[in-house]
């Protein structure tokens, strides 16, 4: 008696369907191969370059076009691998190829600048879909957060979540009167009195020149008694403290390190249910669309070093520092946030 065949997908639930077929769609896309155009076909969209410095860009786009092809070829790879294999790629691996993806699309860019070329636009947006692929906060509108990170505390303000004042001044201390540190160190005294009793604080940090500038402040006794700091500069080590029992009324974090870097600490922070107020301390600068990403990551305040030409570790630096602290503090009294 002939059996009637059985499609391998008649049992497939719908939402697994839907996903494969979305998979399917999204991999044809990908599949589209790139040739980059032949050195006498590349058109110029600048005029005035010399023939030097034509010929370095067209050396630049080839080098650009390879390393799109490269990371393209990885990235499907691990595409494929993840999707028949039911695994999920890491955070440790998602931020390694987050940075690539970020220094190519940069790279890509500044020969769009010089070039008007079909291949490299069509190398670009493949970009964005790859992003788009491999982590779902990178999809502009995305609204399909894990529960633990929706937030329903409070909405996102540029200028409350950059610390800055009520009076919509920066954190940021000029150093004005570098001849009288003991000014500024009386002054971050006293912005200190004004935080939380005995606030712990923990600074998160790959760089050795942020954590030694901490240590010599905490030292020092800038800020007086009522603010301890404790630093870390592996994030291994932060977590065997937090799962120790250690204390952490708030961390502050570097957003790009080794282990996923400070991106994905807030998001696993929050899936586990921690509560302390997480800032981002980085050199990045204040972007309306950055903020908000951070936001919705867990993130609830940034403090830029982007603008102080590394005086944040100067002489005025601890007051920058508990300026910033104080801000918070203000805000979250004045519009009585959970954390």
């Amino acid at each position: 008696m002939l059996q009637k065949k059985v499609s391998s997908h008649a049992k497939e639930p719908v939402s697994r369907m839907l996903e494969r077929k979305a998979w399917q769609a999204r991999n044809e896309k990908l599949k589209q191969t790139v040739s980059p155009t032949a050195p006498d076909k590349l058109k110029s969209a600048v005029y005035n370059l010399s023939p030097v410095q034509m010929r370095a860009a067209r050396l630049q786009y080839y080098r650009n076009m390879r390393e799109y092809a490269a990371l393209k070829k990885h990235i499907e790879t691990r595409l494929f691998y993840q999707q028949h294999k039911n695994d999920k790629i890491s955070a440790v691996e998602l931020a390694d190829v987050n940075f690539h993806l970020s220094r190519l699309e940069e790279k890509l860019a500044w020969s769009a600048m010089v070039f008007q070329d079909a291949p490299l636009s069509v190398a670009r947006r493949q970009l964005i879909d790859l992003r788009a692929a491999l982590d779902p906060f990178a999809t502009p509108g995305n609204i399909s957060l894990p529960k633990a990170l929706r937030r329903s505390d409070r909405k996102f303000d540029k200028q409350e979540f950059y610390l800055y004042g009520q009076d919509g001044s920066s954190p940021l201390v000029r150093e004005y009167s570098w001849l009288l540190p003991f000014v500024n160190r009386r002054r971050a005294r006293e912005a200190a009195d004004q935080l939380p009793h005995h606030l712990q604080v923990v600074v998160l940090n790959d760089s050795s020149a942020v954590l030694t500038s901490m240590t010599q402040w905490q030292k020092e006794g800038v800020w007086g008694k009522n603010l301890q700091v404790r630093v870390f500069q592996r994030q291994e080590d932060f977590w065997a403290f937090l799962r120790a029992g250690g204390q952490v009324d708030m961390l502050i974090t570097d957003l790009i390190m080794p282990k996923g870097g400070g991106f994905f600490l807030a998001s696993e922070l929050r899936q586990q249910g921690y509560k302390m107020p997480i800032l981002a301390l980085s050199a990045f600068g204040e972007s309306e669309n950055r903020g908000q990403k951070l936001f919705m990551l867990g993130f609830d305040g940034m403090l830029s070093t982007h603008a102080v030409d590394g005086a944040l570790f100067g002489t005025s630096g601890y007051l920058t520092f508990v300026n910033a602290l104080r801000n918070y503090y203000t805000w979250k009294k004045l519009k009585g946030w959970d954390r």
